[in-house]
């Protein structure tokens, strides 16, 4: 029985360290791996890379079923800080549903996920610790069949940063993507919230951040109807970001366009008095108003 736990736990080990070498090289394996056969059509590589995606969201749940598992009560987004945090919510972990009485579906039962967990938690064995590089081969999949799967390059960032603390090989991955899908907003966030973060860049933060909000316009004037919600997190992101360079009035500008869409309207029109009163204070008249009017800075 020892012989078979330490072969077990060598084969696990084994795999963990070809999974953690394998995920730097994602980023840099993107520009010599060839482009996908010409012989499928844009509609089918979409459809593979989705189906690719959707394997990595299993290995990160344990392929377990989501919907027996309701997201925490709450509102995340209650304040304007709430607008910072990530959109996607971690699912409750449920007790362990008890075995069939029949002993032939007990048999089966032992062979398939019936437990939620979470990779980044260790997965089923959580004293396993941090096991998000089983995801990458999936999202680098995905990425190779269709370039232009925007949820795969911001995955595969997003895990890179923040169970790994690979922030240069995140904003590889990141560039790569606005190079296949140029001007995306999502991936302007992404990126922008890299620098942010890893680099305290606020300058070039700030540039793709209002590229992204001036494209987001753009495409709400053309009456394409974008996400409210993505609308939210570049106009809070941005606000913070002026607020901290002394750009006041420009704060107050992007706390107008987040209040169109904001749930939060009494901490932002708190948050926008405090910031009219420091203005007020240094001899400036606060800027009125104006949440439709498009930003056209360049990036």
């Amino acid at each position: 029985m020892s012989r078979v736990l330490l072969l077990a736990g060598l084969g696990l080990t084994v795999a963990l360290c070809l999974n953690l070498w394998f995920m730097p090289q994602l980023a840099a394996r993107l520009d010599r791996e060839p482009a996908p056969p010409a012989g499928l059509t844009a509609a089918a590589r979409g459809v593979l890379a989705d189906w690719c995606f959707a394997k990595a969201y299993d290995y990160f749940h344990s392929a377990a079923a989501m919907e027996d598992y309701a997201p925490p009560d709450g509102d995340a987004h209650g304040t304007l800080e709430g607008e910072l945090r990530c959109s996607s919510t971690s699912a409750e972990v449920a007790s362990e549903p008890a075995a069939p009485a029949d002993w032939i579906a007990r048999f089966a039962w032992h062979f398939r996920p019936h437990r939620h967990t979470h990779l980044n938690q260790g997965g089923s064995d959580r004293a396993a610790g941090n096991l998000t590089a089983e995801m990458f081969p999936w999202l680098w999949l995905a990425i190779q069949v269709d370039k232009h799967h925007v949820p795969s390059y911001l995955e595969a960032a997003a895990w890179m940063r923040r169970a790994y603390g690979q922030s240069h090989a995140a904003e590889a991955v990141l560039r790569e993507g606005l190079r296949e899908n140029r001007d995306h907003p999502e991936l302007l966030l992404a990126l922008g919230e890299a620098l942010y973060l890893d680099r305290d860049d606020l300058p070039r933060a700030s540039v793709l951040w209002h590229r992204a909000i001036a494209i987001w316009e753009a495409q709400e004037r053309t009456g394409d109807r974008p996400e409210p919600f993505l609308y939210r997190q570049l106009t809070a992101r941005l606000a913070l970001l002026e607020e901290r360079r002394g750009e006041l009035a420009a704060a107050v500008n992007s706390l107008h366009k987040l209040r169109r869409f904001s749930p939060s309207s009494a901490a932002i029109d708190a948050r926008l008095a405090a910031l009219n009163g420091r203005l007020r204070a240094a001899g400036t008249n606060p800027p009125q108003a104006a949440g439709t009017a498009a930003v056209s800075h360049q990036p």
